[in-house]
């Protein structure tokens, strides 16, 4: 079975490896980053790399410097192969790698992103309006009692569908660091009920709600991923 592994280096030449599983890797220049590199013209969360079905992705998140393929701007997502020249910004490279069993693959701790177990400092609140598609989810910062809302997307559905499996779980007394797991398989199927209905995987919508949650001052780490599993991990849930 060939493993695909990515070697990034930035501006300064430093080269930083990481390995291709389950989980998507994030490059960018923000401490969240699976792939923090030292490039200004790199935004804080810049591209997203995943394998599907033996496939490897790149996706761009949308910064202003943009992400090149062979010399052309990508807008959205596209497979590479090994040879590709893929660019971040204006000098980091990106280079993927295969390998057979892992021999030679380069390793990197980016696959369990769980942060030390600790409640943050939010609750998180969940309301159903006239329709399953008007799903409204809040989260406030109980230290400053800043409150984010997320509404009617298929980000404030996933965030809904972890608070209920969180708070199934505290009320079953659960504990702690098995509280609230959830199956990525299960949270797509509940997600997409048919598979012409999903444009992105679970990997990238993920990472996309994170960067929403980042730009709005919520610290992402409460959305907790392992290899083929995803949990939100807040103080208090409130269903209603």
């Amino acid at each position: 079975m060939q493993l695909a592994s990515i070697m990034v280096v930035d501006s300064n030449g430093t080269s930083q490896p990481g390995q291709l599983g389950d989980a998507t890797l994030v490059i960018g220049r923000a401490p969240l980053a699976d792939i923090q590199v030292n490039d200004p013209t790199v935004s804080r969360l810049h591209a997203a790399a995943w394998t599907e079905n033996g496939v490897v992705f790149i996706k761009d998140l949308g910064g202003p410097n943009g992400t090149f393929i062979d010399g052309k701007r990508l807008h959205g997502t596209i497979s590479i192969l090994p040879g590709n020249e893929v660019k971040l910004g204006c000098h980091t490279r990106l280079k993927l790698e295969l390998s057979a069993d892992g021999a030679n693959a380069s390793t990197s701790n980016f696959q369990t992103t769980v942060p030390e177990l600790q409640d943050p400092p939010y609750s998180l609140a969940f309301a159903v309006g006239s329709n399953a598609e008007r799903e409204e989810v809040s989260i406030r910062n109980t230290n400053n009692l800043r409150e984010t809302r997320i509404n009617g997307t298929t980000g404030a559905k996933l965030l809904s569908l972890l608070a209920h499996a969180l708070q199934a779980d505290r009320q079953a007394d659960k504990s702690s660091d098995t509280q609230g797991w959830r199956s990525n398989e299960s949270l797509a199927n509940d997600l997409w009920k048919d598979e012409s209905e999903q444009r992105i995987s679970l990997s990238v919508l993920i990472h996309q709600l994170r960067k929403t949650l980042l730009e709005q001052g919520v610290d992402p780490a409460c959305i907790q991923t392992e290899p083929g599993m995803c949990r939100i991990w807040v103080e208090h849930v409130t269903l209603r």
